[in-house]
């Protein structure tokens, strides 16, 4: 067995245990996935949905993208608890899925490449605090899987000429900052590590 073929095999094993990992957060997050501020979000969302204005028709003392974001969804799949929690779940597996997949292609020790990504994919996705309020309402489900991504495209952009992926990655950036001023603290950690280790193009046009 060569190497690529033993490297594709553990891929599907690694893709078999994130799998069951999602579809049992998947389920969690339609029946039992539960916080009461949760509520605040939704009625934010609701009333966005009906052409209300955040800041200016009512409080929402945050940043509004994924409030607008479970507006849209729920007004095209339904008023319903259960669509900006399906959304959050997906967010949330996604960024596990994207922490796996860095460890599995980064880690130095073939034989235990597998071992490591699945427990960096368990570690992130069982967290209690990701577990808990990755699948409701709020912002946290899709802040994870944009500071992952913008993580991901960053390590990337380091070693590309143009500035594409850099501006890709500061959309991700952004997207995670637009839905919570909590994750906005990364963009200029990303940016300062982008600018100290590019190895290829210019890095003040990046």
């Amino acid at each position: 067995m060569n190497a690529e073929t033993d490297r594709r095999g553990s891929y599907l094993w690694l893709g078999g245990v994130l799998s069951l990992y999602a579809a049992v957060f998947l389920i969690y997050s339609e029946t039992l996935a539960f916080t009461w501020d949760e509520s605040y979000h939704l009625l934010a969302a609701q009333l966005m949905g009906s052409g209300r204005r955040p800041y200016i028709d009512f409080c929402f003392p945050q940043t509004p993208l994924n409030a607008y974001w479970n507006a849209a969804w729920m007004r095209v799949l339904g008023q319903n608890w259960r669509v900006p929690h399906g959304f959050a779940a997906l967010f949330t597996i996604g960024a596990v899925l994207l922490t796996a997949d860095f460890v599995f292609r980064r880690f130095p020790v073939a034989s235990w490449r597998l071992g490591a990504a699945i427990a960096a994919g368990l570690a992130t996705g069982l967290n209690a605090m990701v577990f808990e309020y990755g699948p409701l309402a709020q912002a946290y489900g899709i802040c994870l899987f944009a500071l992952a991504a913008a993580f991901r495209i960053t390590v990337r952009a380091v070693d590309r000429r143009g500035p594409l992926l850099a501006a890709l990655a500061g959309f991700f950036a952004g997207v995670a900052a637009g839905s919570s001023l909590l994750s906005a603290a990364a963009a200029p950690v990303l940016l300062v590590w982008m600018l100290y280790y590019n190895r290829a193009g210019r890095r003040w046009t990046k």
